[in-house]
């Protein structure tokens, strides 16, 4: 299966650098909407015959931009949502988004076991993300569009095709989306990351 997995457009707590990860969340802003509507037409080419989202009001406003202009319905999907800052949520300093991220690195990098403070371990998010995508690939589509989180997304595209050390050198901007071809039985392959192929 061919799978792609989206980050949502941009909302006013990314624009402060603002921990926010509990859901529902804020909604697009102008510029988030703008973002969905460029994530449509830039995946045009691609024949996407499923359109899933996290639950979190960021994800399905941008999902459904992206589904409306195909005929298409969400499937909102629990698993997808963003991994939770715990006790760092909606903290802007430095030390906050550091150690958010120091965590989430350590788990892309097999490392399942560090605590995320005030919240759990990389293995049940991990797992709740496994879960969705394998629900995916039981119904049988040939090209899926997930979207989801930046934490979220890199962390299991580390985990789960291209190992740690890549995310560390690489951002993924609100819409900007990676390309994976397998399965969760034969594992995963990924061809694109924000417009750049693996030949790239």
């Amino acid at each position: 299966m061919r799978l792609i997995l989206a980050r949502h457009g941009e909302i006013p707590t990314n624009v402060a650098r603002t921990l926010d990860t509990s859901p529902p969340g804020p909604g697009l802003n102008s510029v988030g909407l703008a973002q969905a509507r460029r994530l449509s037409r830039d995946l045009r080419p691609e024949d996407i015959q499923q359109v899933s989202s996290s639950a979190m009001t960021r994800a399905c406003q941008t999902a459904s931009i992206v589904a409306d202009a195909r005929g298409l319905s969400v499937v909102v999907r629990d698993g997808l949502h963003e991994i939770s800052a715990g006790s760092l949520d909606l903290r802007s300093d430095e030390e906050a988004i550091l150690a958010y991220r120091e965590v989430t690195f350590a788990w892309a990098t097999g490392d399942l076991g560090v605590v995320m403070p005030g919240s759990g371990t990389g293995h049940r998010v991990l797992a709740r993300f496994d879960a969705a995508v394998e629900l995916i690939c039981w119904d049988g589509v040939d090209t899926a569009l997930v979207v989801s989180h930046g934490a979220m997304i890199r962390t299991w595209v580390a985990a789960r095709a291209i190992g740690g050390g890549f995310i560390r050198e690489r951002t993924l901007p609100n819409t900007a989306y990676v390309i994976l071809d397998g399965s969760m039985d034969g594992g995963w392959r990924m061809l694109a990351w924000d417009g750049l192929t693996t030949a790239d």
